[in-house]
């Protein structure tokens, strides 16, 4: 079904990048243009809650104007929402040169937005341009994040890679410093992703002239603190690598990245690839700290039982079920799996319950990591129903 061309820019050029995103039925687009001043671009806004055959009377502009202001750029500029969160972000060059990144946030599916701000800590203008800048938003917590790599230690420093979270729906912002050298001179290219426990992953790629890596890092404090990379890749990438799509199987709690490997001799390959991190806690001396699981959000599941192991590996459901634990099959592992119809078992009410407190398996200071899974036994039959991380308590 064919909808009729909507004319939405009738004065003024488009500024060289356009986002469209759709969410709970709501039409949401964004773009650059010089309407207002042929020398510079401002950000422009319009959303259709008719699937496109209306839009706004009057577009909505979303950044600050005037002399000095900046001149918003088409490189860099990302919308993404999450009904009812919309988060725009930009980068725009004041009149002393160089960049700044901006974002805004609205709470209200795009009837009217927060404050235009600056989100980066570094002096005004100082930013290098960068090859791209993601954006998320999670309805649930009010968080919102932007992301993007920039050189402001310098000209010939090393591109770094830096995201701004907000916890208040766009309110207020804190910038961290993500990577910290690891790209060494390349370039960087940014994504980001907020998913649903509140945990915001970033996955990042780099490449250069002879090689290349992509990589995933994650933050469960919404964005204080960052862990290490995870590397999708194994090794340098002869003829370099470009990032390309994000998403969350919720299904299976998976993270599900796209990129493309490049070659020398001129041919690329697409790759896919998937993970799941679990939880790694630092084992204390277990009878001192009376030790136990407390398992949430498993549905219906009457039983869940906790495994553990002191690496990660690979460790089949079973029972019919072809997805993967990611533990590591070692002696830990082998005594949890002695320990689900006792310490490590739990009666879930409404798909929540707590194990018993655990004994001793590991002396003080080991490393462990800890996944949970629960089982729907109502038809009389075994049957996989949900995997989730496991922290102790």
């Amino acid at each position: 079904l064919r909808t009729p061309f909507v004319q939405e820019v009738t004065d003024g050029g488009l500024g060289g990048a356009l986002e469209l995103e759709v969410c709970a039925g709501v039409v949401h687009v964004a773009w650059p243009d010089n309407r207002n001043n042929l020398s510079s671009n401002d950000v422009f806004y319009t959303r259709s809650v008719d699937g496109g055959q209306t839009f706004l009377p009057t577009d909505l502009q979303l950044n600050a104007s005037g002399v000095g202001v900046g001149d918003v750029t088409g490189i860099g500029f990302h919308m993404s929402c999450a009904a009812p969160l919309v988060v725009v972000g930009w980068a725009e060059t004041p009149s002393g040169g160089g960049l700044d990144v901006h974002g805004i946030v609205s709470t209200n599916d795009g009837l009217s937005f927060g404050p235009d701000q600056a989100l980066d800590l570094a002096p005004p203008g100082s930013l290098s341009p960068f090859l791209s800048l993601g954006t998320t938003a999670d309805p649930d917590s009010g968080s919102a994040a932007v992301a993007w790599s920039d050189t402001r230690f310098g000209f010939g420093a090393l591109a770094e890679l830096f995201v701004a979270t907000s916890a208040d729906s766009g309110q207020n912002w804190n910038e961290v410093q993500v990577s910290n050298g690891a790209i060494g001179g390349l370039t960087p290219q940014t994504g980001t992703a907020l998913v649903p426990d509140g945990r915001t992953w970033m996955t990042f790629a780099y490449s250069g002239s002879s090689d290349g890596r992509i990589s995933a890092v994650q933050s469960t404090d919404g964005g204080t603190s960052w862990g290490p990379p995870l590397e999708l890749e194994p090794s340098p990438i002869a003829g370099g690598i470009a990032t390309g799509s994000f998403a969350i199987n919720n299904l299976y709690g998976n993270r599900i990245h796209t990129w493309s490997r490049g070659s020398f001799f001129g041919a690329s390959t697409i790759r896919v690839g998937g993970y799941r991190v679990p939880t790694l806690d630092l084992v204390q001396d277990f009878v001192a700290r009376s030790l136990h699981f407390e398992l949430t959000e498993f549905g219906d599941a009457p039983l869940g039982v906790v495994l553990l192991s002191r690496g990660l590996g690979s460790f089949p459901v079973g029972f019919g079920d072809v997805r993967d634990l990611g533990l590591a099959f070692d002696n830990i592992l082998i005594q949890s799996l002695g320990l689900i119809f006792g310490p490590l078992g739990a009666e879930l009410i409404h798909g929540s319950g707590a194990t018993e407190e655990l004994p001793a398996l590991l002396p003080p200071g080991v490393a462990l990591f800890a996944t949970a899974v629960s089982f729907d036994t109502a038809t009389g039959a075994i049957v996989i129903e949900e995997i989730a991380d496991a922290l102790p308590l």
